[in-house]
């Protein structure tokens, strides 16, 4: 079996200033709360799928 090399062309990015919270808020934003919108908006950007 030959093993190929693949990458994703894409990007995305978010709007810092308004994701942030302060740090005595008592919610703060999870990583994965603002990652996973910019992975799915550069996976649909370099035209693949979910």
């Amino acid at each position: 079996m030959t093993a190929r090399r693949v990458a994703v062309i894409g990007g995305a990015a978010c709007p810092v200033g308004r994701i942030q919270t302060p740090v005595d808020a008592p919610l703060q934003a999870l990583e994965h709360e603002i990652l996973v919108p910019l992975v799915i908006d550069a996976m649909t950007e370099a035209g693949l799928p979910k």
